[in-house]
This record gives C-alpha cells, structure tokens and sequence, in this order.
C-alpha cells in the first residue's frame, strides 16, 4: 500500500491565504500584507511565500501593481455578447455587474491611418482618422486599454468635446448622429504587456493580456469605428451566446 505524498509546502501557503480571502480576512481589492508579514503570519520562507503568491496571482486570485504591492482581484468584469453581433458597451457591462465605470483621457490625434483601416471605414484613400485613447476602469482598477480609429472628417467635433467619464459611443452619437449598434467583425488573441500598455494599465511587463481587434456597425450595419483593446487577462471575461440566454443554468461554475 503506498503512502500519500505530502503536499509541498508552498502549496500549504497559497490553499491557506486563498482560504482567508474566500473568508474576507483579505477583501476585494485590498492590498495583501508584505513578504515579511507573510513569512510571520503563515510561517514559511520567504522563496515559499513568493512562490504561492505568484501562482495566486496566474491564476487570477491576486493581481501585482507596479510600485504599490499585490491585491486580491477583484471580481472579473463580463462583457456579453449574443450570437455574435450584438454587445454591451464597458459602461453597461460594469453597471450589470455593480461596479463604477470609469475612464482615463490619454491622448486624442489626428493621424493619417493605414491603408487598410481606411478600407474597413470604407473611406477614400486621402482620408485621416481620429484615434482616442483610454484607460477603461471598473471600481477605479484598471481594465483595458482602449484605441478607437474615426472617420476625421465625420467625427471631428468630436475635438471639441469633453469625453470624461462618458460612453464615447454616446458622444460619437451627439456629434455626428452616428455610433455603434453591432459588431461587425471580432477577434481575439493572447498577448503580453509591453512597456505602454504595463505603464497605462499598472501591472508588469509581460502580463498577459487579451487583445480586441474590432470593427464596429452603425444600426444600418455601415461600418463606423475600429477598436484595438488591450484586456487585462486576470481582470475581464468575455462571454457570447448563440442567439439565447440560458435561464437558470451555472455557466460561469463550468
């Protein structure tokens, strides 16, 4: 008969600090204790500590902030999409789930685009686009990087208007009667941050990350903006049905 195998210790350390935090001892988005507090409270090394801490932190549980310590995750934000082409705005989906939208400005620029975003927009070849900037947060953390790509010429008044904490397709509304209805094309594809994206979002270079390549519809399905998103992965969830909710079903226990 052969003996069960001890569990190593640094999985002893990340079961017993995941079970404090399923208990509230360490809440949503507070900010765990440091190594050395670790060290005493769980009485393990400090290369032990690390290491639990660092698979807590894979797996979504914790979060690292650049040059402010390690916090326990806040829930994951959803964002819902119905038979491909339907979708909630971030403002809607951080509504749904009971949490603060908010948004950084960082940059609004004239640019002359490429060939290929001006053949999405269906815009001449002289055309120059509007590209906006921002970081989305959820409950003041931030989730994604968000580029936009505009018709310049149609959404220009778009300059001289305060975005703030507003839904842009709300302004892109106001300013040119015009904004996204549906998705017309999605992709998405695994990434790591690079120094831009770990700077803006606050997390280290070489998270991973989810990037959002997508073209937007207008009602009439006329193509109207392009998005380039860059997702924290520990941070947000994509979900998508077929044309029907399921009622009643735990589809996020699967």
């Amino acid at each position: 008969m052969s003996k069960k195998k001890a569990l190593p210790l640094y999985i002893k350390v990340k079961e017993a600090l995941k079970a404090d935090i399923e208990k509230e001892i360490y809440k949503n988005g507070e900010k765990i204790p440091t190594e050395p507090e670790l060290e005493k409270i769980y009485g393990a090394s400090r290369i032990t500590i690390r290491r639990a801490v660092a698979e807590l932190c894979q797996e979504g549980v914790l979060n690292k902030q650049q040059g402010s310590g390690t916090f326990v995750s806040e829930p994951l934000q959803h964002n819902l999409s119905i038979g491909g082409r339907f979708f909630e705005s971030f403002s809607q989906a951080c509504i749904a789930n009971g949490v603060k939208p908010g948004s950084k400005n960082i940059s609004m620029e004239i640019i002359q685009g490429t060939q290929a975003e001006k053949e999405c927009l269906k815009l001449p070849k002289d055309a120059l686009l509007l590209h906006i900037q921002r970081v989305r947060t959820a409950n003041n953390l931030p989730i994604f990087l968000e580029n936009l790509y505009l018709s310049y010429d149609e959404f220009k008044d778009m300059m001289n208007m305060e975005l703030g904490c507003m839904s842009i397709f709300r302004t892109m509304q106001k300013a040119a009667g015009r904004s996204p209805a549906g998705v017309a094309y999605r992709s998405i594809t695994v990434t790591k941050a690079g120094n831009e994206q770990a700077e803006l979002l606050d997390i280290p270079i070489g998270e991973p990350m989810l990037l959002m390549k997508v073209i937007y519809a207008d009602k009439d399905g006329r193509p109207v903006s392009i998005g380039r998103q860059y997702y924290v992965g520990s941070r947000y969830v994509f979900e998508s049905y077929d044309g029907i909710i399921l009622d009643n079903i735990p589809v996020q226990s699967l």
